[in-house]
């Protein structure tokens, strides 16, 4: 096997800048809820920068670290640590959709992130809630062995009723998954005119005929059940009515001669 080429290194620089003067990047997608804004909030204020605002020297947009420079604006930081990178405008699209999915993947020795965090606090206490929240629960019981025969972890992908960790690895690689698919959770199952997203109410009248009750939508999918002789499971076509001369029907709404 030759010798592999060497990566290169983009970074052409390193200083400090006043936020308010850098580019926040116009195709920027992540969106940072109030949970996370205050967490890094809080980490700042206890620690300090430990980690530049990475910018683009050619298109002066920032790469990777907006919610680290609105964290300053808000606190009227004066300054931010920047690292300077020299990339093409695909570059940056490219390093701006990857580098924080492909940290997503990593995924977590919950036992180790525990040893880690056994006796740490911090003294702000945002930052201790939060810790806190990484940790397994005292009142969680023992994972299952998904190898084990007959495990239920290993039919179902973890234990039922147990609780699930959606920041693991495992999970997060799953629901990109679910996504690229097309797969849209926050929908629900209804809209579907094969999937009703909850079983209509049917009662029988005295005469035979039919009521149906249920959501929106239901009741048009379900009406030409309603009609006079109509195909059980609402076909278009009549039923084959052989109850007189005990026909067999053909199928098709028409008994077979």
């Amino acid at each position: 096997m030759g010798k592999k080429e060497p990566f290169s290194s983009r970074i052409v620089g390193e200083g400090e800048e006043a936020p308010d003067q850098l580019l926040a990047n116009p195709l920027n997608w992540r969106r940072h809820p109030k949970v996370q804004q205050d967490a890094l909030e809080a980490m700042l204020r206890t620690v300090g920068w430990v980690q530049r605002v990475i910018v683009n020297r050619r298109t002066q947009h920032i790469v990777d670290g907006h919610l680290r420079v609105e964290v300053a604006l808000r606190r009227g930081e004066a300054t931010v640590p920047v690292l300077y990178v020299d990339l093409s405008e695909a570059e940056e699209k490219i390093v701006l959709a990857a580098i924080d999915p492909i940290g997503g993947l990593a995924e977590t020795d919950q036992t180790m992130l525990d040893d880690l965090l056994a006796g740490v606090e911090s003294g702000d206490a945002e930052l201790d809630a939060f810790l806190d929240s990484l940790r397994t629960p005292e009142d969680a019981e023992p994972e299952a062995d998904a190898s084990a025969p007959g495990s239920l972890a290993a039919r179902f992908m973890l234990p039922p009723f147990s609780v699930l960790n959606a920041r693991e690895g495992w999970w997060q690689e799953r629901k990109r998954a679910w996504l690229a698919l097309g797969i849209k959770s926050e929908l629900g199952r209804g809209g579907g005119a094969a999937t009703p997203p909850h079983p209509p109410t049917v009662t029988r009248n005295a005469d035979g005929t039919l009521n149906y009750g249920g959501t929106a939508g239901q009741n048009e999918r379900f009406d030409r059940q309603r009609q006079p002789n109509a195909t059980p499971g609402g076909g278009m076509m009549p039923a084959a009515d052989y109850s007189k001369n005990k026909a067999r029907g053909d199928g098709r709404g028409r008994a077979v001669e």
